[in-house]
């Protein structure tokens, strides 16, 4: 120690000369980078996007770098990438500069939302194909932390120890260990080699960055066939919430991607080649305006997914969506006349579905729901079960299968997914509440089922007619009359039919909408919506005090 006194790796001298090394080391491999994706750029050259993606790693602010893998994700049909990879530029640019994206950035944003990208499929030379079967493989990289202090490795590996743990809960995919050798964590990686040399589809990477006060965690899921980055996010880390954050992470990794990887992955064991990417973009776009529970919105998804399954037409989650929006439209159209039409329609795309991918739970919910409709309640049943079977983690799978077991009859596994959806996804879209509702009615909660449109802040026709029924099962008269009323002022101008609808017009397409099988389940039903029409409608005189059988 006396001999070589501040030279000792502990000693403060030391220590700030590994900093100005680092800082300078740090300073010469970006501007190589950029330089090589300034000559990449005049060169129109946007095939290869692993530096571009290690220059993010390294500098989340280097706008560049953003603008070259935005003309990436564009020049392939990806436009969803590309906007999602604008907003993380805008997010890191914000965080790290307090600034906001350059002119060049906002113009190429406005170019790619216009389509003026040339869409580009350079000829590569592919891999072969694989010819193992099974669920996708993933890997999780260790964690790189960005400057840090080695004390605080523990807490990257506990990331990615979590990722682990709850991404090994789904059986649609195994999760494998990173290679022992060759790809360390502090090296820039070629996920197209660690793919070939541990037989991986997919990669999760996860950078931890402790330089300043405000502490981030990068998260990306990587594809190994190409090296793309299909999803990615940052998220704040505080050192008092550790455990906390790690689960919502690792929670939010599979609640973001879940869709993406089955279609990414399950669907090319089913097929030599994956299919358009702007088919699965379109198909993505479509999905969301679905959950909007809207006939407008129902609307451009149909279109949606029509052109979707023209552009591709193994797009197994195109042909289920669709499926969805038929057999929902009725509810979503009250009187609409085509009803058993569509139904016919839907029952043919679940089919195709599921012939193209019979391990995508959606596709077997779409089934389910068309048995349903067509009153085969032996199958139904069945193919609620085998969808909860094959995907128990997902909150949207679990929360259809509930409602269409309740439908059937089968309480038990209606609360006991209903249940297992809320828990997984607690922030729920406005629909679960119309699911949730309607299995409470047909338990004979009626107090629940009250409770559960009443916190609902969307007042939807399909939502209102279940308070309607319990108030009057409950022998509330005002409550009901209000709640009917409610549900005919919302469902009147809404009418499809021709003419303005009557009371019994209604009701009958209440009672032919919703599904229910089971005797019990169809008489409550039915028993509660003439009750509530009946005191909106009636003197009390003409049907008398109405006792509870709550």
């Amino acid at each position: 120690g006396e001999l070589f006194g501040a030279l000792l790796p502990s000693a403060p001298v030391f220590e700030a000369w590994v900093q100005v090394e680092r800082s300078h080391l740090r300073s010469l491999l970006t501007k190589a980078l950029t330089d090589h994706l300034e000559r990449r750029m005049s060169a129109d050259d946007y095939s290869d996007a692993r530096l571009a993606g290690e220059l993010v790693r390294i500098e989340p602010s280097h706008e560049l770098a953003h603008q070259f893998l935005m003309q990436f994700h564009a020049t392939r049909g990806d436009q969803s990438a590309a906007l999602r990879q604008y907003g993380l530029m805008e997010r890191a640019l914000a965080d790290e500069l307090d600034s906001e994206p350059s002119g060049d950035s906002n113009d190429l944003l406005v170019a790619i939302k216009r389509g003026d990208i040339t869409l580009h499929r350079p000829v590569v030379d592919r891999p072969p194909a694989k010819t193992r079967h099974g669920p996708p493989l993933i890997t999780i990289r260790p964690p790189l932390t960005r400057y840090g202090d080695a004390t605080m490795d523990y807490l990257g590996e506990g990331f990615a120890y979590l990722a682990k743990t709850c991404l090994s809960r789904f059986r649609c995919w195994i999760v494998i260990p990173w290679p022992s050798s060759g790809y360390g964590s502090a090296t820039a990686v070629d996920y197209t080699a660690v793919g070939r040399a541990i037989d991986a589809d997919f990669a999760v990477d996860l950078v931890l960055d402790w330089r300043n006060p405000s502490r981030k965690l990068f998260v990306s899921l990587i594809d190994c066939r190409d090296g793309s980055e299909v999803w990615s996010n940052i998220y704040p880390v505080s050192e008092h919430d550790l455990l906390e954050l790690s689960s919502s992470v690792a929670g939010a990794l599979v609640a973001h991607l879940a869709s993406q990887v089955n279609y990414m992955s399950l669907l090319r064991y089913a097929r030599s080649m994956p299919g358009s990417p702007v088919a699965y973009d379109l198909w993505l776009r479509g999905h969301q305006l679905s959950r909007l529970w809207t006939a407008e919105a129902d609307a451009q998804a149909e279109d949606l997914f029509g052109q979707a399954i023209a552009m591709d037409a193994g797009l197994a989650c195109g042909h289920s969506s669709l499926a969805q929006i038929l057999n929902t439209r009725a509810m979503v159209r009250p009187g609409y006349p085509a009803r058993k039409a569509d139904a016919a329609a839907a029952f043919k795309h679940a089919q195709t579905a599921v012939a193209l991918d019979p391990f995508d739970s959606r596709c077997l919910i779409s089934m389910a729901w068309s048995w349903l409709i067509a009153r085969s309640a032996e199958r139904a049943n069945s193919h609620f079960r085998l969808a909860v079977d094959l995907n128990p983690n997902d909150s949207e799978t679990l929360i259809a299968a509930a409602s269409g077991m309740a439908f059937l009859g089968q309480m038990t596994e209606a609360f006991l997914w209903s249940g297992q959806a809320i828990r997984l996804n607690p922030i729920y879209p406005e629909y679960y509440s119309a699911y949730l509702a309607g299995i409470h009615y047909l338990n004979g909660d009626y107090r629940a089922t009250i409770e559960t449109v009443q916190k609902c802040p969307d007042v939807l026709p399909d939502l209102v007619v279940w308070a309607a029924a319990a108030w009057a099962r409950l022998g509330q008269r005002d409550e009901a009359a209000r709640c009917y009323a409610v549900f005919r002022a919302l469902t009147v101008p809404l009418w499809e039919g021709g003419r303005p609808p009557t009371d019994q017009d209604l009701e009958d397409w209440l009672l032919a909408t919703v599904p229910t099988l089971h005797p019990k389940a169809q008489h409550g039903f039915e028993q509660g919506i003439k009750l509530a029409r009946a005191m909106a409608t009636e003197p009390e005189s003409r049907f008398g005090p109405i006792v509870s059988n709550a």
